[in-house]
């Protein structure tokens, strides 16, 4: 049952793929791993077609694995660091391949973006994203945190979240 955007409202998008983009993939990636609790293939291949707008706040709406049906809400300022980024591809992170090309080219290697997909993959890039979080945590920490810690331990806290409802209304769900 898809949702249904209030006539009014309409999604803004860059002319051309090629037209850089303000914003970059990998910090709105990373708020939407944490707000959606959701795997790395459904977040690298998640589509504007599956936005939902219901009064105030920002859904949207994915089929996961095991065919399961499920939404998750973002913040507004999150919503809005994604339509930064947004080029005219169906697929909500397609600036990252232009983005790692640009970052290519003006770094002290630039024949190196010349090996990069200039097309969308979205397994290319949730393996980037999975890449650059361990890397990360790596130079914070002593151990490896990976895209899934965002799944585990949102879960947790929703878990934990329902426990205490639990508790606090005397047993009672």
């Amino acid at each position: 049952m898809p949702c249904q955007l209030t006539p009014e409202y309409t999604i803004p998008t860059t002319k051309s793929r090629s037209k850089q983009v303000s914003g970059h993939a990998a910090r709105p990636a990373a708020q939407v791993f944490f707000w959606s609790c959701a795997r790395r293939k459904e977040i690298s291949t998640l589509k504007w077609d599956s936005l939902c707008i219901v009064d105030d706040e920002v859904h949207f709406d994915i089929t996961g694995k095991w065919n399961v049906r499920k939404w998750f809400r973002l913040p507004w300022n999150v919503y809005k660091e994604l339509l930064r980024i947004r080029t005219d591809s169906p697929y909500v992170f397609s600036a990252y391949p232009n983005q790692l090309a640009g970052h290519h080219e003006s770094g002290i290697r630039p024949w190196t973006s010349k090996g990069i997909e200039k097309e969308f993959r979205p397994e290319n890039f949730g393996n980037w994203f999975y890449l650059r979080m361990v890397e990360w945590s790596k130079s914070k920490t002593d151990s490896a945190a990976c895209v899934h810690d965002f799944r585990k331990t949102g879960l947790q806290f929703a878990v934990d979240g329902g426990a205490l409802a639990v508790v606090e209304s005397g047993g009672h769900a």
